[in-house]
């Protein structure tokens, strides 16, 4: 199991393989789920019926830091989900660290009932 991992890893370092197939997404979703899994799901299936893909957590075979970051550094952009803990979760903060240092477009988003909170 482990040198099947190894091996795996090594094709996905070159370019050869994905962790999650395709390995491109249009959109890779960040959010807090104890506080955004309603609307992360709502706003999932809209994009997806409007005919995009999404690199979802919760959607994805494998959700490794690593399928993380190459979800981040396979899609087009990103869209924050921002909640009142979302600047306080050390996963939301890494993905938004590698969107940016992979120069992807931020999206933020607040559920209108936040607003006024965050």
């Amino acid at each position: 199991r482990r040198q099947q991992l190894e091996l795996q890893a090594a094709a996905v370092a070159r370019g050869d393989a994905s962790i999650n197939p395709p390995g491109k997404w249009d959109f890779f979703l960040s959010h807090y789920q104890a506080e955004t899994a309603a609307l992360a799901e709502g706003l999932y299936g809209a994009l997806i019926d409007a005919g995009h893909s999404v690199w979802f957590d919760v959607k994805m075979n494998q959700r490794s830091e690593a399928a993380m970051q190459e979800g981040v550094r396979g899609s087009e952009k990103f869209i924050a989900l921002v909640s009142g803990k979302f600047f306080e979760r050390p996963f939301c903060l890494k993905e938004l660290r590698w969107a940016r240092d992979a120069g992807k477009s931020v999206v933020p988003c607040v559920d209108r009932d936040d607003k006024k909170s965050i």
